[in-house]
């Protein structure tokens, strides 16, 4: 029996091993694989059993719903011809992505670790619990592994209604599914929870062994590819043929994806906080020109040969209040009692959770007040946004708007400044890129 372990370690020199889904083999050469299911992803995501990870503005996840797709029809043949696949069962694990919708806007797009199995929907099953009581429902070829007394379950499923396709195997003290079987085909797969028999998977591969049923097929030997049949090479040529061609077209896909990502890293600046903030930040002032670089706590500072800008990023759910902007005269502070000349821009996102067009005043009173009386730039993320806008179509100079941002004493408004724009209007609508 060809077996393949993901995630699990085994002792058993006959069963393959993969780390995660993304590096098993074609599965279409196994009869059986074993899967715990929160190594399904890359260790790199840190996408674990009952959070989400983001792939990030820059990353796509183009890439992890093509394999998927991939292992999702290579799953289906595996089971459909008398295949069995194990799952160990665990609260989910979303990817999440925000990617271009084509129109100006970004939309939010999620996967979970069991997308690729061949049952619809099954992600929407699970849910996250955990206990160590069962009673085991029906027989299967399981039962040894099923043993009430060395079962850990993490993650349960909602009450589904056994059929000749769904059969519920174990149920907890509240009644719902912790251990079932989809039949496939010819083949089934089993969703099982966590054991604490500490040779479990040896129990597994026993259990494997029953639910085969005379459906293992031998490995072919290396002599039967000299055994060509007419027309195999051909088609084999056109695969190959057709192959390359999907390569390439995906891989001159993926160089567009990856253009577009950099290309809207800025629209971060409209909605995110914290480290996500501060990187969309950064990418805005390198497209200006700009170098910032981190200097101890502060967030950023700009060293030109004739002036020294210290950067304090901030996003917020209201209107952002004097005590960032009393942060930023701390640094400024230490900074001119060791004779230190600098500039200040406070650079504001603020009331991040609704659209630009419905926020009110991004400063409080008393930070204007004060920016004002310490020669503080208040920079609103949606002003900055704009400029990239105006930048880019080429109506508005970099080294214009800089001057303007560093001569700023309170807050910055881009159709106020006197940027001594190129030619063309500049537009006060947030959402107009052209």
């Amino acid at each position: 029996m060809e077996v393949l372990s993901i995630g699990i370690l085994s002792d058993n020199e006959k069963v393959r091993y993969a780390l995660n889904l993304l590096q098993t083999p074609s599965l279409y050469d196994l009869d059986a694989i074993v899967v715990d299911s929160s190594r399904i992803w890359p260790v790199q995501l840190n996408c674990q059993p009952g959070s989400s990870a983001n792939v990030g503005l820059l990353q796509s996840m183009s890439p992890y719903r093509e394999a998927f797709s991939v292992k999702g029809i290579e799953a289906l043949h595996l089971v459909s011809r008398g295949g069995t696949i194990v799952c160990l069962l665990q609260p989910l694990a979303m990817l999440t992505s925000f990617e271009s919708t084509g129109k100006g806007s970004l939309q939010k797009l999620q996967m979970s670790q069991y997308d690729w199995l061949p049952i619809t929907s099954f992600a929407s099953l699970v849910q996250q619990g955990q206990g160590e009581h069962i009673t085991r429902t029906k027989s299967s070829p399981f039962d040894e592994y099923l043993k009430p007394d060395r079962v850990r379950w993490v993650a349960h499923l909602t009450n589904v209604n056994d059929s000749t396709q769904f059969q519920t195997l174990a149920r907890n003290k509240a009644d719902f599914p912790v251990a079932c079987r989809f039949r496939i085909g010819l083949g089934a797969i089993y969703v099982l929870p966590y054991s604490t028999n500490p040779k479990f998977f040896e129990v597994i591969l026993n259990c494997l062994a029953k639910s085969s049923q005379g459906h293992v097929r031998r490995r072919a030997p290396d002599w039967i590819m000299s055994w060509a049949l007419p027309g195999e090479g051909e088609l084999s040529k056109q695969i190959s043929d057709v192959t390359d061609k999907i390569t390439a077209l995906q891989t001159k896909s993926q160089e567009l994806k990856t253009k577009l990502y950099e290309l809207s890293l800025v629209k971060s600046l409209l909605y995110e906080r914290d480290s996500p903030l501060e990187d969309a930040v950064k990418a805005a002032f390198k497209e200006l020109g700009l170098s910032l670089a981190k200097d101890d706590e502060k967030d950023f500072v700009f060293s030109g040969t004739e002036e020294r800008v210290i950067f304090e990023v901030t996003g917020s759910e209201g209107t952002i209040d004097v005590d960032k902007f009393r942060q930023l005269l701390d640094y400024l502070t230490t900074e001119n009692k060791e004779g230190i000349s600098a500039k200040s821009i406070l650079v504001g996102n603020h009331q991040i959770d609704s659209p630009p067009e419905k926020r009110g005043q991004p400063f409080t009173q008393k930070a204007v007040a004060q920016s004002k009386v310490h020669d503080t730039c208040l920079l609103p993320t949606v002003e900055l946004y704009r400029a990239i806008v105006k930048v880019r179509q080429g109506k508005v100079d970099p080294k214009a708007f800089w001057k303007s941002l560093v001569e700023t004493s309170g807050v910055f408004s881009l159709g106020t400044s006197k940027l001594g724009e190129r030619p063309g209007t500049v537009e006060t609508s947030v959402n107009t890129v052209s």
